[in-house]
């Protein structure tokens, strides 16, 4: 008995000496590309691995503080999950978690317009910064990394590092590592400073597109995280900032769409209307309006009419009425509540719970208010 009471007592201090580290690669660990979907999918072969998404974002949300690249990896996983998993637990938590972080650091929307918004032109930025910042990440590291690897004591691995050093530099020290190393010793503060000019230009491209989906968004957001794990140089710190909160922004706004419009589950979409709390982001409020239309479970499209309570609009103001005019051909008689609440809060007036009484203000009134 005192044997297995010890063995539980470590296993739970192995868990709580967890990092923020140990939960992104537990996510990275058990999700994979499947190629013929093109989506990612739990590992069949990791034990329990929903469980370990679960305790994953459960740990990250109870970290005090993040570093860039853990946030930017951490919100490109939550993306990721609640784009692609089948677990609508793991999907709500990727919501819920994606909109505190945004509200905790905080990863506010952009204050002035995309430079770049046209979906072609935003790939080829991708594809062209995600090159050039993977090989830039490399002559960064080249000491750690390459040169460390010419003492390796498997000589297949020695010379392909070799090689590599020599295809990077197009110069060839030999396979001694002194040498590798004096000779880095000189021209590091050159190679450097002429591969951070190169990487520039990519990370201001990046800190000013505008991202077709989630998808795209999520895999830079992790990216842009694995580069700053690898490499963080103090004069590209401002705008690899820019560039991470830009790519964050949106893909939390695309979270929290994806969200509000899973049709499979009213606990994503609860967890969702929840989040805009969080979030608040002119473009959710047509989102609403849209999924509050279309809501069966009562819970939630109680959540999603709070939640539009947020967005003063024409729209809006009309979409709360027609949840009124719908509450009364059902006899539903906690929907009128919350709309009476949530109009009163958007337009300061109290016109009751009778939708004729606010279609009338409307109609004399309200619709000046709002372009």
């Amino acid at each position: 008995m005192r044997k297995s009471l010890a063995l539980v007592l470590l296993s739970l201090a192995i868990v709580s000496c967890k990092g923020p580290d140990d939960y992104l690669e537990d996510l990275r660990t058990v999700n994979e590309r499947d190629e013929a979907s093109r989506r990612y999918k739990l590992k069949i072969d990791v034990y329990d691995a929903g469980q370990l998404v679960h305790e994953a974002f459960a740990g990250l949300s109870e970290e005090e503080v993040l570093s860039l690249s853990q946030l930017s990896r951490t919100i490109g996983w939550a993306g990721r999950v609640a784009s692609d998993s089948e677990i609508p637990l793991c999907r709500a938590q990727a919501v819920s978690l994606t909109a505190s972080l945004c509200a905790r650091y905080p990863i506010s929307p952009r204050a002035t317009p995309f430079r770049v918004t046209d979906a072609e032109k935003v790939r080829t930025i991708i594809t062209e910064a995600v090159n050039v910042i993977g090989k830039e990440d490399e002559f960064l590291t080249l000491e750690s990394g390459l040169i460390a690897l010419l003492n390796n004591t498997d000589r297949a691995v020695a010379d392909k590092a070799r090689q590599r050093l020599k295809d990077l530099t197009k110069v060839d020290q030999g396979p001694d590592q002194a040498a590798w190393e004096a000779w880095w010793t000189k021209q590091k503060p050159v190679i450097l400073a002429e591969s951070e000019s190169r990487m520039r230009p990519q990370l201001e491209a990046l800190a000013n597109v505008k991202f077709e989906n989630l998808k795209s968004g999520a895999a830079v957001a992790i990216f842009l995280g694995e580069h700053l794990r690898t490499a963080d140089p103090p004069a590209l710190r401002d705008i690899t900032t820019q560039a991470v909160m830009n790519v964050a922004r949106q893909v939390a706004v695309f979270t929290v769409q994806a969200g509000i419009r899973a049709q499979d589950s009213p606990e994503v979409r609860g967890a969702a209307a929840v989040a805009v709390a969080d979030l608040p982001d002119p473009s959710l409020g047509d989102t609403l309006v849209f999924a509050v239309a279309r809501e069966r479970d009562g819970i939630c499209r109680g959540r999603l009419i709070e939640a539009l309570a947020r967005y003063p609009r024409r729209e809006t103001v009309t979409a709360l009425i027609r949840q009124l005019e719908e509450a009364e051909r059902s006899g539903d008689s906690s929907i009128p509540i919350l709309v009476h609440r949530a109009l009163i809060s958007l337009t300061g007036e109290d016109r009751g719970v009778a939708s004729e009484a606010w279609s009338l203000w409307m109609s004399r009134e309200g619709k000046d208010r709002w372009p």
